[in-house]
């Protein structure tokens, strides 16, 4: 991906926690067929209930956001 930089970062949704993976690289093929990695990813994301998007625009961009219930506050 020939990337330089990546962030990762989470955020509380309230209800869900949202993870963001952002690289500077050259982003993915329009005709990409997802490897592991990819679908790895897809299918523990859908096995915790959660969403999964991935954007190209100058990089790429995974998002996952999945339910999410703190039990310190209980």
């Amino acid at each position: 991906s020939q990337a330089k930089q990546v962030i990762i970062s989470a955020k509380d949704l309230n209800d869900n926690i949202q993870l963001s993976i952002n690289d500077d690289g050259i982003g993915l093929p329009p005709n990409l067929t997802s490897g592991y990695g990819l679908r790895n990813m897809r299918d523990r994301t859908r096995l915790l209930n959660g969403t999964i998007e991935c954007k190209v625009d100058k990089g790429t961009s995974i998002i996952i956001t999945v339910p999410w219930y703190d039990e310190i506050y209980e």
